[in-house]
């Protein structure tokens, strides 16, 4: 990554330059013998801009860009965080979640002894498991609808 930015910083100007190799004029003649024109004092600085401009945006589309959509992904994750969905902290715990609040979540790490930890949302990495209180809820109902069938 660094070397694209590198290499368009540096050759970018030997690719504006005229490539002819002559004698250098007498002072205040062109090649010709002509009065040398007065050259546009901007010219050097827009050939300076190209470079600097084609690294801006290989910078935005390579980096700033994806790093945003990343942070978004984030976002909708810890928003979507639901009670019973599994996760892990960045310290590497994994846990059930309990308890939501604002910015504090309860988990419990192990069921058996009751322990229970509070990590801030931020800590969350990632979910492991996600549970679907629709999907249990139709479980459930499933499993009512077979049960009444096999009495019946």
């Amino acid at each position: 990554m660094s070397w694209i930015l590198a290499a368009v910083m540096f050759a970018g100007p030997f690719f504006i330059q005229d490539t002819k190799t002559a004698p250098p004029p007498a002072p205040g003649t062109t090649t010709q013998g002509q009065p040398q024109q007065q050259s546009d004092p901007m010219g050097g600085i827009v050939s300076l801009m190209v470079p600097l401009a084609i690294c801006f945006f290989i910078i935005y589309f390579m980096m700033i860009r994806p790093q945003k959509r990343q942070v978004k992904e984030r976002e909708t994750m810890l928003e979507s965080i639901r009670k019973n969905d599994e996760v892990v902290t960045t310290s590497g715990m994994i846990g059930s979640v309990a308890r939501l609040k604002d910015q504090e979540v309860e988990l419990i790490i192990d069921s058996k002894h009751d322990v229970r930890i509070r990590v801030l949302k931020s800590a969350i990495m990632s979910i492991r498991k996600k549970t679907d209180d629709e999907d249990e809820s139709e479980k459930k109902e499933d499993a009512k609808e077979s049960e009444g069938s096999k009495q019946g």
